[in-house]
C-alpha cells in the first residue's frame, strides 16, 4: 500500500497545480492515505485485543521512545503507533 501512495504521490506531484486533473489526483492520494491510516488503527485494535484477552497481566515499561525512533530511523509517527496502541491495551485492560 506504501508503494501505490508513492507512486499515485509522483503521479500528483507531475499534474499542473489547481486543474482539474490534479484535483483528481489528489482525491486519490487522500483515499489512499487514509486506507493507509485506517489499517494501522485496524492493527492496533486486533493487536491491543489479543494482549488482553490471551495474558492475565499485561505490563507496560516505560521506554525512552524517542532516543530508540532516533536510533532506529524511526520517525515521529512510529512513536504515535506505539502510544496510541499503549493507550489502546490500557483501556480496554479496564473493560475486561
Amino acid at each position: 500500500m506504501r508503494d501505490k501512495l508513492a507512486q499515485e504521490q509522483r503521479k500528483l506531484s507531475r499534474k499542473k497545480k489547481r486543474s482539474s486533473n490534479w484535483h483528481k489526483q489528489r482525491t486519490r492520494v487522500a483515499k489512499i492515505k487514509e486506507k493507509v491510516a485506517n489499517q494501522r488503527k485496524n492493527f492496533l485494535h486486533h493487536k491491543s485485543r489479543e494482549l488482553v484477552t490471551t495474558y492475565d497481566a499485561v505490563i507496560i515499561e516505560d521506554l525512552d521512545m524517542k532516543g530508540m525512533s532516533q536510533a532506529l530511523m524511526g520517525t515521529v509517527l512510529s512513536i504515535q503507533c506505539i502510544m496510541t496502541g499503549i493507550v489502546l491495551v490500557v483501556s480496554k485492560c479496564r473493560f475486561h
